[in-house]
C-alpha cells in the first residue's frame, strides 16, 4: 500500500515513523517548506513533494493529514473527493465539517479522525476499570489537563502552528483531544456548559484568552464531570479522580500510576503504567500513535472499524459551540 503524508512538521514526521514501524508499505510526503522536505527525505529516506497535486499524481491509496489545524479539513475534503482512505489529526469546526459528514455517508472509504488519547495507558485502563465495575456505579469526576503551549511542539515556534482563535486554537484542540476519549467512557456526551470566564493572562505564555478553561460535561448515562484546562503548566498535566458508589479511581499521568481507593479513602490497588518510548524533541511516547495508525490500517484492510467517526467528532464540536454561545 502507498501512503501520502501531508505536512512534514513534528506531527507528520511522527506519522511517518509510525508507518515505518508498522511496515505498512511505501510512503511519500508533501510539504510546501523546503527545509522540512529535505529533512524528511534525508532522515526517513522517502520521496517528498512541494505540490499536493504532484504528490497525488503518484496515486497513493491512503492519505495521512498532519498539517496545522486550520488546513486539515480542506485536505480531508480533497482526499474524500478523490475517494482515498484518509486519517487526519483533529479538525476544527466549520460548516464544511457537516458537509464532509454528509458526503461520507454510504461511501466505502475509511475516514478516520484522530482520537490518540484513547490509546494511552491511562485512558485505556480507566475504561477497563469502569467496564469491570471496579468502583461500582460511576457518579462524577474531576479532570485537570493541559500543558504549556509554547512547549507543545518543541521543534517549532508556538505561533507557527497555533493562533489564539476559537475555531482552531491550541486550547480548543487540547479540549477536543480530551473529549474524544472522555466521550467513549460513558455512552457519549449529552451537553457541555462553561462558566464563560476568560483564561488567566499568563505573562510567560501566549494563551487563548477567549477560551473558557472550565467545562461541565454531562453524559447520556446521567454522569456529570468537570474538565479543567491549564494551558500554562510547564509540565503536561492529566489528573483524574473518578468517584463511584464503591470507590474512587485516581489517575495521575505525571506519576504514571493508577490507584483505586475504597469509599473511605483506603488504598485498595495501585498499578504502574508503562510510559513508552519518547523520541528526541517530543514530549509524548510513540506507542499510542502507533496503535492508533494500526487501527486505521486494520480499518482500511476491512479487519475492524476505526473507533472514532467524523459524526462523533462533529457532535463534540457542536456541543462546544453551543456551550460557548450560551
Amino acid at each position: 500500500m502507498r501512503f501520502l503524508v501531508i505536512g512534514l512538521g513534528s506531527l507528520g514526521k511522527r506519522r511517518i515513523r509510525n508507518l515505518k514501524y508498522l511496515q505498512s508499505g511505501s510512503i511519500i510526503g508533501c510539504d510546501p517548506r523546503l527545509d522540512r522536505r529535505d529533512e524528511t527525505s534525508q532522515r526517513y529516506r522517502i520521496q517528498t513533494f512541494e505540490d499536493f497535486a504532484e504528490a497525488m499524481a503518484h496515486e497513493p491509496e491512503a492519505i495521512i493529514i498532519s498539517v496545522p489545524a486550520s488546513l486539515r479539513l480542506s485536505y480531508a475534503l480533497e482526499a474524500a473527493a478523490a475517494n482515498k482512505h484518509f486519517f487526519v489529526e483533529p479538525c476544527p469546526k466549520d460548516e464544511r465539517l457537516s458537509e464532509l459528514v454528509d458526503w461520507l455517508k454510504g461511501k466505502k472509504i475509511v475516514a478516520a479522525p484522530s482520537c490518540t488519547l484513547r490509546f494511552y495507558p491511562g485512558p485505556k485502563k480507566i475504561q477497563k476499570l469502569l467496564q469491570q465495575g471496579a468502583i461500582g456505579q460511576p457518579l462524577t469526576f474531576t479532570y485537570i489537563c493541559g500543558q504549556y503551549l509554547p512547549g507543545w511542539h518543541l521543534s517549532e515556534d508556538y505561533w507557527s502552528f497555533s493562533m489564539p482563535r476559537l475555531d482552531s486554537s491550541a486550547c480548543r484542540e487540547i479540549i477536543s483531544f480530551e473529549l474524544a476519549w472522555l466521550s467513549s467512557l460513558l455512552g457519549g456526551l449529552e451537553s457541555i456548559s462553561t462558566n464563560h470566564e476568560d483564561s488567566p493572562n499568563y505573562e510567560e505564555a501566549p494563551t487563548d484568552k477567549a477560551y473558557p478553561p472550565n467545562l461541565l460535561l454531562r453524559f447520556k448515562g446521567g454522569v456529570c464531570g468537570r474538565l479543567l484546562l491549564n494551558p500554562a503548566s510547564k509540565t503536561s498535566i492529566q489528573h483524574m479522580r473518578f468517584v463511584g458508589t464503591e470507590g474512587i479511581i485516581d489517575w495521575n499521568n505525571s506519576e504514571q500510576i493508577i490507584k483505586i481507593y475504597s469509599p473511605d479513602h483506603h488504598l485498595k490497588h495501585s498499578e504502574p503504567l508503562i510510559r513508552g518510548c519518547v523520541e528526541n524533541m517530543y514530549i509524548n511516547p510513540e506507542e499510542p500513535y502507533i496503535e492508533e495508525l494500526r487501527c486505521f490500517l486494520n480499518a482500511v484492510c476491512g479487519l475492524s472499524p476505526f473507533p472514532y467517526t467524523f459524526e462523533q467528532h462533529l457532535n463534540i464540536l457542536t456541543l462546544l459551540d453551543q456551550a460557548e454561545k450560551k
